[in-house]
Order: structure tokens, then C-alpha cells, then sequence
């Protein structure tokens, strides 16, 4: 068995890439299927050429949609307050 991990950071990955779709319900979704379908054509193609290759595997996500907010909301509260520091000291 091969088990993957991390897979929530390429659906993150795929999120970033799609700026045209503005739902993020929809954007999510989409992200999750581009990943899915990267997963099935370069990482499964990848175990199956190995000598022996795994019966199965699986792999593993996290809450990628809540992880990713949480992250922008600290990106976006850093960058804020460099902002106001920088408008105070050139004041």
C-alpha cells in the first residue's frame, strides 16, 4: 500500500491558479477535481512503474478550504499592518 500525504496542499495549490472563478464554493470544487485529476495522471502513473507497485493506496487531506482562509486572513493582517507602520513612520 502507498499512502499519500498532503494532498490538501495541491488542491491549495490548484485554488491559487483559478483567479477567473469568483465563488469560492466553486472554486474550491474546481480546485479539488484539477487535483484529483493531477493525482490520477502524474503521481499514480508514477507508483505503477515501480517494480513492485502497491495494490492500493489512498490519499490523504485536511480541511484545505478553512486551512487557506485562516492563512490569507494572517497574510492579509500582516500586510495591513505594514501598511499603517509605514504611513506612520513617512507621516
Amino acid at each position: 500500500m502507498t499512502i499519500f500525504t498532503k494532498f490538501d496542499a495541491q488542491v491549495i495549490q490548484e485554488y491559487v491558479k483559478l483567479t477567473d472563478i469568483e465563488d469560492d464554493k466553486d472554486r474550491w470544487a474546481k480546485a479539488k477535481h484539477n487535483a484529483e485529476n493531477i493525482f490520477q495522471e502524474v503521481y499514480v502513473p508514477k507508483v505503477r512503474s515501480t517494480p513492485h507497485p502497491p495494490k492500493a493506496w489512498v490519499h490523504l487531506e485536511g480541511r484545505y478550504d478553512e486551512y487557506y482562509q485562516l492563512k490569507m486572513q494572517k497574510h492579509n493582517l500582516i500586510w495591513q499592518t505594514w501598511i499603517y507602520m509605514r504611513t506612520m513612520v513617512l507621516t
